[in-house]
């Protein structure tokens, strides 16, 4: 009974909006980078624990602007957004 109501738990969450977050890792002497579905902060922070990985930063909507652009203005893009102090 007790696996039927978790269950039908685990679909209700199914429907709200989930956000994608960076994280980081370290293996074989470098840094790698992963982006880690959640539906807040805290769950991140939680998902990010239980893998052992480090959570950076939410990731916010692809501009449409960007999608457009050509591969130098892709790369200062990213190279903007990581140098951008990081807001919790």
């Amino acid at each position: 009974m007790q696996e039927a109501q978790e269950g039908k738990r685990e679909n209700l969450m199914l429907g709200r909006l989930m956000k994608q977050f960076a994280c980081r890792y370290f293996y074989g002497g470098s840094w790698w980078g992963i982006n880690l579905s959640a539906y807040d902060w805290a769950d991140a922070e939680a998902r990010a624990r239980t893998l052992g990985i480090q959570l950076d930063a939410e990731i916010g909507a692809i501009d449409p602007a960007f999608e457009g652009a050509g591969v130098c203005e892709r790369l200062w893009i990213i190279l903007r957004n990581i140098t951008r102090p990081r807001n919790q």
